[in-house]
């Protein structure tokens, strides 16, 4: 089994794949690992199916460069935004094909479990974040509040006032 069979066998578990894919039918994507340059992975769309390539296709829409620590979109980038349309918005019943293979107790039940871990998942980075900022902030002092950045955002609008009046006043001492 190709990599693009399989690809395509989960696009299309969606019965409204295909209207994603028409924004990109005959556009090509080129994906490559900055580390691993050798390493080019070449995508091309037709209005049904995606085929992966290893092979340069005769034109490349969009570049998609990704290292450990970014990642560069260069090309077309309405293309990197049917990509990224296409897989945000793919709707997969998971339930229903894993029963298929399980039985619906047991496909229902893998589902709830691996939702409740998505959910915890979800809160434990949300706690975390919430806790190194209150640590960087409250504790240490490296960063400053939101209370702090806002009382000097209106102290900087009060001294820009005040320089602005002493400004207005020298004009003005200067002209009589």
């Amino acid at each position: 089994m190709s990599i693009d069979y399989i690809i395509n066998k989960i696009i299309n578990l969606d019965p409204d794949a295909q209207i994603y894919l028409q924004p990109l039918a005959h556009k090509a994507l080129s994906f490559n690992l900055v580390p691993l340059p050798f390493l080019n992975i070449y995508c091309v769309f037709t209005d049904t199916y995606i085929q992966i390539s290893s092979t340069k296709p005769e034109h490349v829409d969009t570049q998609i460069s990704a290292s450990l620590n970014k990642i560069s979109v260069s090309g077309d980038f309405k293309v990197a935004e049917a990509i990224q349309a296409l897989v945000l918005k793919l709707n997969i019943d998971w339930e229903e094909e894993l029963s298929k293979y399980t039985g619906d107790v047991i496909a229902h039940q893998t589902v709830y479990h691996l939702k409740k871990l998505r959910i915890y998942q979800q809160q434990s980075s949300t706690n975390l974040e919430e806790m190194i900022t209150e640590y960087l902030q409250e504790e240490s002092g490296f960063f400053p509040t939101k209370y702090e950045v806002e009382e000097f955002m209106h102290a900087v609008d009060d001294l820009r006032l005040d320089v602005d009046r002493i400004s207005a006043r020298v004009e003005a001492y200067d002209n009589n």
